[in-house]
């Protein structure tokens, strides 16, 4: 999953950065840094996420 795809769906799930943080049990900046591209979303999350939208 790109950094673009993340932003997409998280705009589909309708949740801000801090939201989807608390979903994933994150802090907000990790949503922050995958959405610029800063750090790579690993496998694992980037499966979780898609599920999220079945």
């Amino acid at each position: 999953m790109t950094a673009k795809q993340l932003k997409a769906l998280r705009a589909t799930l309708g949740l801000t950065q801090p939201q989807l943080a608390a979903r994933l049990g994150v802090q907000p900046n990790t949503v922050y840094r995958w959405e610029a591209g800063i750090h790579p979303i690993s496998p694992l999350v980037a499966k979780f996420l898609r599920t999220l939208t079945r």
